[in-house]
């Protein structure tokens, strides 16, 4: 068999992720609809406008582990402005915390991961982490999990998954085209 390369992501290819999110922004529009009834906003008006907000946040700051509390709260400032609705300091903060809760998640390994990562390092093939998002979340998870018995050091966390990025992990293994293989679940970014 040749020897290949296998760089993998970590969210939602190798561990849960984005279901822990959609949980909270669920818990967030049952709250939001709480504070808000009556002024005519619906769940979905308020989902929608977070990740607007969200989106945004990425794009200009990349993926700090501030960025996604603080679209929940940016949401709840924008509603508060619509609705002509008094600001409360706790329900911002409360909103922050639910944010925040999302990084305090247990990590889940999809079906198969630790068996399929034993079988590829059985087989020879080098394996290497490559992965978005804020350093320390994703390191935390990296180590939560005890991903380093696959991956050693060779773990790298992007800010923002680029090009560059993988081209320059690609000269600094000293990895061949031809035998360099990326999975993940972007399409855009894996």
């Amino acid at each position: 068999m040749n020897r290949q390369t296998i760089l993998f992501d970590l969210d939602d290819t190798l561990i849960y992720c984005n279901k822990y999110f959609m949980a909270v922004i669920e818990r967030f529009a049952v709250m939001m609809s709480g504070w808000f009834a009556g002024y005519g906003f619906t769940p979905k008006d308020f989902k929608r406008t977070q990740k607007r907000l969200d989106l945004a946040g990425v794009k200009a700051h990349g993926f700090v582990k501030e960025r996604f509390p603080q679209s929940l709260v940016e949401t709840y400032d924008y509603y508060s402005a619509r609705a002509g609705r008094k600001k409360s300091g706790e329900e911002a903060r409360r909103l922050f915390e639910l944010g925040l809760s999302v990084y305090e998640q247990n990590i889940e390994f999809y079906p198969h991961m630790e068996q399929t990562l034993t079988a590829l390092q059985a087989n020879g093939h080098d394996l290497i982490l490559y992965t978005g998002g804020d350093e320390n979340v994703q390191r935390a998870k990296v180590k939560k999990g005890r991903l380093e018995r696959f991956f050693a050091e060779k773990i790298y966390v992007a800010p923002y998954k680029t090009t560059d990025d993988l081209q320059r992990i690609l000269q600094l293994e000293n990895l061949r085209r031809e035998s360099t293989w990326m999975v993940g679940n972007s399409e855009r970014t894996d």
